[in-house]
């Protein structure tokens, strides 16, 4: 069985409560260490037939994750050391016995039915003297009628409010009553108590001219009023409180290797605009500089103008960005292209290939 293949068991959570520390593993399902992680005891779910076990239950089902979605992990949240939520690709499942009796709920549930049923994310938010658990909820297939969203239970689970169906959210966190949602196209955020959101799509950092490119939203981690984004092209954080909103300075940090003066390359390399855009990467060494980059094919001939004479602050590491299309706005076709940096009087030349 995938429950014993190393390629079938990625770690997708992981959490430490009360010493105890919990996994969630893709075909291993969910895990408990009380040492630290030097031995783990598998945690037995549901199978996908019944929404309950407990060791009074005369039971007899096999730990087959090709056979129970619910066997397959991918969420786990310890609220004290008896009470353990665990998603999976069946649901998301209650335990108030630290993991050895279990409730499970689903779309698919009679009185307290979720959005979807594959459950990737859960969070606790206190608020005041309600404990809310949230889960994110992604539709599993179409032969199902489950939805993609964001689900909320403040009785463990007797009832579940739902909220923006149809949204692909990846990850749900707080500042107080502040709710943060990453999505598939950005962050939503609410300060009416979920009434509504306000989305956040563009992250640009205005002081290094970075961009993060795509608007997916991995995870979300507030600190006291520093809101920091995971992205799959950058960490970036903004502040949010009664003196700046949320959004409106953003600072992004990126890995790059540095170069030197007269330096650059572009990345990723070969690239397919279809997919993608191409970062070129440079350095200014004085203070300033006027930065124009323009791009020209194999023959010579001038594509496209990235910048034209902007002012750059210098003494760092600089990245201009090309879509790959040229001054019509056409994608350009594949090959070897050349890339031209003029920094103040001075030239600088790249190659790029591009590669449907």
């Amino acid at each position: 069985l995938p429950v014993i293949v190393d390629e079938q068991n990625v770690t997708y959570c992981s959490m430490i409560q009360d010493n105890v520390l919990w996994i969630s593993s893709w075909s291993s399902g969910i895990r408990k260490s009380i040492d630290l992680g030097k031995t783990f005891k598998r945690i037995i779910l549901p199978p996908d037939n019944l929404f309950s076990i407990s060791p009074n239950d005369t039971l007899n089902f096999q730990v087959n994750p090709v056979q129970n979605l619910n066997h397959l992990g991918f969420a786990v949240y310890a609220v004290d050391s008896l009470e353990v939520w665990a998603g999976t690709a069946g649901g998301v499942n209650l335990s108030t016995d630290g993991g050895i009796s279990w409730k499970k709920f689903s779309s698919q549930s009679i009185n307290s039915p979720i959005l979807g049923d594959w459950v990737i994310h859960i969070n606790q938010q206190r608020l005041h003297s309600k404990n809310r658990i949230w889960i994110t909820c992604w539709k599993t297939d179409d032969k199902k009628k489950d939805n993609y969203g964001v689900c909320f239970t403040e009785n463990k689970g007797q009832t579940w409010n739902s909220l923006l169906k149809g949204v692909k959210a990846n990850y749900i966190s707080f500042k107080d009553s502040v709710i943060y949602i990453g999505t598939d196209n950005g962050i939503l955020r609410s300060d009416n108590n979920g009434k509504s959101f306000e989305l956040f799509s563009e992250i640009f950092d205005n002081e290094k001219n970075y961009k993060v490119l795509n608007p997916q939203i991995l995870s979300i981690a507030p600190k006291n009023d520093t809101i920091w984004i995971g992205t799959s092209d950058g960490l970036a954080y903004t502040i949010d409180n009664s003196f700046k909103r949320f959004g409106t300075e953003w600072h992004i940090q990126r890995a790059y290797q540095s170069v030197k003066n007269n330096e650059t390359y572009a990345y990723p390399n070969p690239f397919s605009p279809d997919d993608e855009s191409i970062r070129i990467h440079y350095k200014i060494v004085s203070s300033s500089a006027k930065v124009s980059i323009d791009i020209f094919d194999f023959a010579m001939n001038h594509i496209r103008n990235i910048v034209n004479g902007v002012s750059r602050s210098g003494n760092d590491d600089k990245e201009e960005i090309w879509d790959g299309k040229d001054k019509n706005n056409s994608k350009v076709p594949n090959g070897v292209y050349f890339y031209r940096i003029k920094l103040d009087n001075d030239y600088i030349w790249g190659k790029i290939l591009v590669l449907e």
